[in-house]
């Protein structure tokens, strides 16, 4: 097994886009599109009993691939553009923060909600292999998740304070602690439809 090799240098500045928050409107009920579309999306509360007694029940799955990782310059822009186009959301790293990039191209910020930078980074070094390849990791967290059930598209309200967006074939997931895997976390969030295809596969 590779040993771990801490996250070194910086991804491209991503350019500056002005953040939109959505609609003050009631979760679950329809509301206008925060993305550049005139998609209409029903906005989602994921922190309710019912979401957390679907997610208990919902199965688990693993990464499939290999994952890109490097550390963020101070401000450093991070879109994450689904397959269909779907702009799913969009945040702005503090320096040190780690963005990864997924098989399928999607990528993020670790634990983005995270004040500390250095326990994000330890989380990411639990969770993850380094491989000969810098910058190249092999992921072994887990997560559940359950299939977008409202037959449109979905908006919730990410950890950081941007808005979270994905279609009708979108997963709603949430991390598995390996320490208390029945424990499900209030941290949930949206998968992409092709995203989770060319990314998961159920933990057997």
């Amino acid at each position: 097994m590779e040993g771990r090799r801490p996250i070194l240098g910086a991804g491209a500045d991503g350019g500056d886009t002005q953040h939109r928050r959505p609609e003050d409107t009631d979760p679950g009920l329809p509301s206008s599109s925060t993305g550049s579309d005139s998609v209409t999306r029903i906005r989602l509360d994921l922190s309710t009993p019912d979401y957390t007694a679907k997610l208990a029940e919902a199965p688990i799955y693993r990464k499939k691939g290999m994952v890109r990782a490097h550390a963020a310059r101070e401000d450093e822009h991070v879109e994450t553009i689904l397959a269909d186009g779907t702009r799913e959301t969009t945040n702005r790293a503090r320096e040190g923060q780690i963005i990864i990039t997924n098989p399928g191209g999607e990528q993020y910020i670790y634990k983005a909600a995270e004040p500390d930078i250095a326990a994000a980074r330890a989380h990411f070094d639990q969770r993850h292999e380094a491989t000969t390849e810098p910058g190249v990791y092999r992921p072994n967290g887990k997560i559940r998740a359950i299939p977008n059930d409202t037959g449109h598209p979905i908006e919730i309200m990410a950890p950081w304070g941007e808005p979270m967006n994905t279609g009708v074939d979108g997963k709603i997931a949430v991390p598995v602690d390996p320490q208390n895997p029945d424990e499900i976390s209030m941290d949930r969030y949206l998968i992409g439809g092709q995203e989770f295809t060319d990314t998961y596969v159920l933990d057997t």
